[in-house]
Formats: C-alpha cells, structure tokens, sequence
C-alpha cells in the first residue's frame, strides 16, 4: 500500500479512513533491489498512473517515482492494519506541520537490495508499506537502519543528513 505525504495530510483531515490494500505477486526468489524497480517502471507507466488515480490519494503527478523516493518497510505481523491506521493517525494530528516523522512499527526492507523475498521473510498475510518521497521533501516514516531526509538549518535543503543525534531530532543514522 502506498504511503506519501499527501496521504498522511488526508489521514490528518479525516478525509482517508483506512489504508487501501493492494495486491502485488513476485517469486520468493526474485531480489528487493528488482521488485522495487519493477514497482518504479509501473508507478511511471500510464497504466501505473491510472492503476492509482482515484484509487488513493498517491497520486503524483508532478513528478516521477524514483530508486530515490521510494522505499518499502514490511509492517509488524504483530501489527493489525486497522491499529497502525489509528497510530499513524494519532500521529500525524500530533504534528504540527506536514513534516511528518512517524516511527514505522515494522523493519525498513531496504537494507540490503541483493537479498531475495524469501530472505526478507515476507509471509503471504504480511502488509508492504511503499513509501513514496516528494521531491525535495523528507521521509515520513522513520526506524532503525532506514537514512533520514530533512531539511538542513544551514543550507536549506533537503537532503540525508550525516549527523547522528541520541534524540533523533537532527537524525537516526548510526
């Protein structure tokens, strides 16, 4: 299911109740690396484009997914979907800003792109979080081992920041 920032502003507003489930298939052999570029060619396709207008508040047409935007996290099977709704939902009305930063209860699945789906350990009943980054925007969702994107106080910009704070208010790279 597909995450960015306009979907959490719709959660914020009460306009998104629920996350919308879709199904995706890869053999358990194929590697990360090569379902998340498939999952790149399609999001950009016109199909992809049609698959998800109206569908969810993704919708991204002002710019392209890319390697650089997109990242998968696999939600803890403890995990009930309608319970993260609520967090993240409980999360983003704590904000007080559309930055959000929301601790993702599950693993970042991009932390080595070689291994395969069978490695990664994704069960038939286990949700895949796609989280999508707007261009010259952060993540929202953050965990261990996943890079931090905010905006630097110095420059301005958007961009992985290389400083590690215990606080994880500047960054949760070790």
């Amino acid at each position: 299911m597909p995450v960015n920032n306009a979907l959490l502003r719709s959660i914020d507003h009460e306009r998104a109740r629920d996350f919308k489930v879709f199904i995706f298939q890869a053999p358990s052999t194929r590697a990360i690396k090569d379902i998340r570029s498939d999952f790149i060619d399609f999001a950009n396709s016109e199909a992809g484009k049609k698959w998800f207008d109206g569908s969810s508040p993704l919708y991204y047409s002002y710019s392209l997914v890319s390697e650089d935007t997109l990242r998968f996290w696999k939600l803890d099977p403890e995990q009930s979907l309608d319970d993260f709704f609520k967090y993240v939902k409980a999360q983003c009305k704590k904000s007080t800003s559309y930055e959000y930063r929301i601790e993702f209860k599950g693993n970042y699945l991009l932390k080595d792109l070689e291994i395969p789906l069978i490695e990664a350990e994704i069960a038939d009943n286990d949700y895949v979080f796609i989280e999508v980054r707007e261009q010259g925007k952060g993540w929202n969702f953050i965990g261990d081992n996943a890079p931090t994107i905010d905006k630097c106080d110095f420059c301005n910009k958007y961009q992985e920041l290389p400083v590690a704070c215990p606080c994880k208010k500047v960054s949760s790279i070790s």
